[in-house]
C-alpha cells in the first residue's frame, strides 16, 4: 500500500510540474511606426502598457534605463528614459522590434489584449525660449505587432536586432 502511495504522489508531482511551465501560444515584436514629432522635439522616455500578454524581451536605444513592473495578473508596464539629453530620440526609427511580447494559452482569456504607449517629447526652444514638453499619447494604427520568426528564450536575452520577422497587422492576434 504504502508504494502504490509513494507512486500515485511521484506521478501527481511530475504532472503538476508539467502543467505549471506555460509555454507561449504566441509571440510577438512590437515597433512605433510613422509617429510624427514636432520640429526640435526630441523622446525623453516612454511608457507602454500591456494587458493580456507579457513582456519577455526589451531592447532599448543606447544610454536609456528601463524598468518592467507587474502591477496585476496580465498587466505588464515597461518605463524607459534617456539618461541624458544627447540619447533623447529624434524619431520612432530606434523603436523597432524594441519589445517582445508573449501571449500564455490559459485554456481561457484571462485578458482583452490591449497595448498603450505614450511618450513623453521635449521641446527644445534654443536660448530666449523656454523648453517644454509634452505627452504623446500613440495612436494604435502606429503600435505593429510582428511575428518574430524565431522566438526569443525567455531565460536569456536576444542578441541584437537581427531577428528575422514577418509583418502583421496591428490588430491584436487571436489565441484560437
Amino acid at each position: 500500500m504504502n508504494t502504490l502511495l509513494t507512486f500515485l504522489l511521484l506521478c501527481s508531482m511530475a504532472v503538476a510540474e508539467s502543467a505549471t511551465q506555460l509555454k507561449p501560444a504566441l509571440v510577438r515584436d512590437v515597433s512605433l511606426q510613422k509617429v510624427p514629432l514636432n520640429e526640435r522635439e526630441r523622446i525623453e522616455s516612454f511608457e507602454v502598457t500591456v494587458t493580456g500578454a507579457r513582456i519577455v524581451s526589451v531592447h532599448i536605444p543606447r544610454d536609456w534605463g528601463f524598468e518592467v513592473q507587474a502591477p496585476a495578473p496580465g498587466i505588464a508596464v515597461l518605463k524607459a528614459r534617456a539618461g541624458h539629453g544627447v540619447g533623447m530620440l529624434l524619431t520612432v526609427a530606434e523603436l523597432q522590434r524594441f519589445i517582445t511580447i508573449a501571449f500564455d494559452d490559459h485554456g481561457h482569456l484571462q485578458h482583452e489584449f490591449s497595448i498603450k504607449v505614450k511618450l513623453v517629447v521635449y521641446l527644445y526652444g534654443g536660448k530666449e525660449e523656454q523648453d517644454l514638453g509634452r505627452v504623446l499619447e500613440v495612436p494604435p494604427k502606429s503600435v505593429v505587432l510582428e511575428e518574430v520568426k524565431q522566438p526569443p528564450r525567455t531565460s536569456e536575452p536576444k542578441n541584437g536586432p537581427n531577428h528575422a520577422v514577418q509583418r502583421t497587422s496591428a490588430t491584436p492576434p487571436s489565441l484560437t
